[in-house]
């Protein structure tokens, strides 16, 4: 048991106040404090239940941002790679473009 279904058993006790003996709510009467205490222990439940699942939406959605942001990084540190061998590649076609000047000059 909860510590929230705890409290609201220990509430419930002696709250009757239209003298009906029977623990399911529908037959006490609507203004009664019992039936009143076990409609908001429905509804604490439900927020509950509700709060449950966008948490463990949000954990899930957070488990997602996680994988893309590795995914993104990964891609900047390849695109990383792919501009540094672009640019060796421009380096060593300018050295060579420069031999080839020099070899030019020098005839």
């Amino acid at each position: 048991m909860s510590d929230i279904e705890l409290l609201f058993q220990q509430i419930k006790v002696s709250s009757c106040n239209c003298c009906t003996k029977a623990p399911d709510a529908k037959y006490h009467d609507e203004h009664c404090r019992y039936r009143l205490i076990c409609e908001l222990e429905t509804k604490a439940q439900e927020e509950i239940e509700q709060l449950k699942a966008v948490v463990e939406a949000a954990s899930s959605m957070r488990d997602e941002v996680q994988i893309m942001l590795c995914r993104s990084a990964e891609k900047q540190v390849f695109n990383r790679g792919n501009v540094l061998e672009e640019r060796m590649l421009f380096d060593k076609s300018l050295n060579n473009l420069k031999q080839h000047n020099k070899e030019q000059d020098g005839k």
